[in-house]
């Protein structure tokens, strides 16, 4: 596998593709590649609510970030900060507008409306599984 993603334009909106889920160039590619069957959007609800934007996949949730981070990490939600506050969560996306990121028109299968989530965990895996990024 290369250690760069090609990036793909299509609507104006630039994003590369890993499995099914369309990604922020931002969004560092080897975390993409290495998720481990239990965080990222394939695996995690709350990523697939907090963690994208216009369509686009830009930062896990703060459970999966907990995940892989030693320190504490802050709830936020990339459709209810600022810029600057996201940026101090998400270093990689620093200087990207988030206002500008991805499809405004974009829904997943309406789940950017969702206000919560089962707490059953097999619904959530059909709700995950059902979710079409293309």
């Amino acid at each position: 596998m290369s250690s760069a993603p090609e990036i793909v334009t299509f609507r104006g909106v630039e994003y590369y593709e890993v499995d099914g889920v369309k990604y922020h160039p931002q969004f560092p590619y080897e975390w993409a590649l290495s998720n481990d069957g239990e965080t990222g959007p394939k695996n995690c609800l709350n990523c697939v609510c907090y963690g994208v934007k216009g369509g686009l996949f830009i930062g896990y949730c703060a459970n999966c970030r907990s995940y892989y981070e030693e320190e504490d990490v802050m709830h936020v939600s990339l459709h209810d900060y600022e810029n600057e506050i996201i940026w101090s969560q998400y270093p990689y996306m620093t200087g990207v507008d988030l206002y500008t990121v991805g499809w405004p028109d974009y829904y997943a299968n309406e789940i950017d409306e969702m206000e919560e989530y089962s707490e059953d965990e097999e619904e959530n895996a059909d709700i995950l599984d059902e979710i079409e990024w293309t």
